[in-house]
């Protein structure tokens, strides 16, 4: 348990009207609760009842930081109204945005990269060459294909599967 002030200059009731003058001057509850919680107040800083003069630097110090707290806050609602203002993109754009893409995927297909050759076999670089070959024209197949050819080939992909997990199951 915390002890009073003691000594000539510090008297019992001296010092309870002065804490009182100080938490008459800031009328609010939080600042007692600050003054006197034990985990995050002046107890968990101090053995002893503070002073006068360490409470009102405690305040201060209270208030520089709620400063900080709320121009924070404000600098953040103030971001966010920036980025909600920013125009979306529009079903147009997006429009745009997919032509641009399915142009840039023909290029690329059309010119597919060419690997530099050192340190690899002519042999590896053709059999990428054709697997890359291989792909764009599955691509255009699919591409290409039909609702019902599409529905067939879902079929048979399905019957393949049913038949590996037979067999998966027999062995």
């Amino acid at each position: 348990m915390k002890r009073m002030p003691t000594g000539p200059d510090t008297d019992r009731d001296i010092w309870l009207k002065d804490m009182t003058i100080v938490f008459a001057a800031h009328p609010r509850r939080d600042v007692e609760v600050m003054v006197m919680h034990p985990m995050q107040g002046m107890r968990a800083r101090q053995k002893w009842l503070p002073t006068v003069d360490e409470v009102m630097a405690f305040l201060r110090e209270q208030q520089v930081r709620r400063g900080r707290i709320l121009t924070n806050a404000r600098r953040v609602v103030a971001d966010h109204d920036e980025r909600a203002a920013e125009p979306v993109v529009s079903d147009l754009d997006r429009e745009r945005f997919v032509a641009k893409w399915e142009e840039a995927k023909a290029r690329m297909a059309a010119n597919p990269y060419k690997e530099p050759v050192a340190g690899r076999e002519p042999a590896d670089i053709q059999a990428q060459q054709r697997r890359r070959q291989a792909l764009a024209d599955l691509d255009a197949r699919r591409a290409a294909m039909t609702d019902e050819e599409r529905a067939y080939q879902a079929a048979v992909i399905e019957k393949f599967s049913a038949a590996r997990q037979k067999q998966g199951e027999v062995a």
